[in-house]
């Protein structure tokens, strides 16, 4: 057994003013500038962040508190 407590609920994370925040739905849903995207069903009810990537327009970086968790190309609704 651990010594380590741990909480009942992680603390909410801290993004960047910059960021897009949303959170995640059931089965793992979200909506970017009116656009559903699936992400994982583990992230539901998660709140997480997507940053633009400056070098390919319509393209996030979906981040986790600090990690990156997965990217969107919003070009693919064209």
């Amino acid at each position: 057994m651990s010594a380590r407590v741990m909480p009942a609920q992680p603390p909410e994370p801290q993004y960047e003013a910059t960021d897009l925040v949303r959170r995640v739905q059931h089965g793992g849903w979200l909506s970017v500038l009116g656009r559903p995207v699936r992400l994982s069903m583990a992230l539901r009810g998660q709140s997480v962040a997507l940053r633009p990537r400056h070098d390919q327009d319509g393209v996030y970086d979906v981040f986790f508190f600090k990690h990156k968790v997965d990217e969107v190309d919003l070009t693919a609704f064209d």
